[in-house]
């Protein structure tokens, strides 16, 4: 039931050409949560504007309704800042929700080390989305929290999940949104 709830909420973002740019999710009827580099990208502005971008975002959610396509409006901004924190847009959904849309459960912990994640995003090639899993590890100076993918093979959280819903299996709930990946071969990510 619990990830039932995940990918009812799970949300693609498109750039205004069309293609794939991230990922973001549902947190109630008509608000979604994703990067502010997300945005940037999709609507090709630069990353570090201060206004509220006016232009309409399109979305999807991919896993229950791909091919019904919403606008959203952009009516929180919090950019990167100069101390790396930041990085957040709330959209408000033009559209009313397909069906079987729903909000995810958020969740909060002091500890979440060595807790299991998944994630699905939209990496390059992708554009139908793949899943992620790995061990959350703990906080860093800039407040995100590390993330690592502790496969041998598999898909990795990397660039085009940014923006994504992160599940927390044992907290049976989302507990950040990826915000970056290492470009190595790490496997290390990172959580707002």
């Amino acid at each position: 039931m619990a990830i039932l709830q995940l990918e009812a909420s799970l949300v693609r973002v498109f750039a205004t050409n069309g293609g794939v740019v991230g990922a973001g999710f549902c947190v109630d009827e008509v608000t979604v949560l994703t990067c502010a580099h997300v945005i940037t990208t999709a609507l090709g502005i630069a990353d570090n504007i201060t206004v509220v971008p006016e232009t309409p975002i399109s979305l999807d959610f991919p896993l229950i309704a791909s091919r019904y396509k919403l606008t959203a409006k952009v009516i929180f901004w919090l950019p990167v800042q100069t101390d790396g924190s930041g990085d957040i847009a709330v959209l408000h959904l033009k559209s009313p929700l397909p069906e079987g849309a729903k909000a995810v459960r958020l969740v909060a912990a002091d500890n979440l080390w060595d807790h299991t994640f998944r994630a699905f995003g939209f990496p390059r090639s992708h554009d139908q989305g793949v899943w992620a899993s790995g061990k959350l590890r703990a906080r860093e100076t800039t407040g995100w929290v590390q993330i690592e993918d502790i496969k041998v093979t598999g898909i990795r959280v990397q660039q085009g999940f940014s923006g994504g819903a992160v599940w927390d299996n044992q907290l049976d709930g989302v507990v950040g949104m990826v915000v970056a990946a290492d470009e190595d071969t790490s496997k290390v990510a990172y959580i707002i």
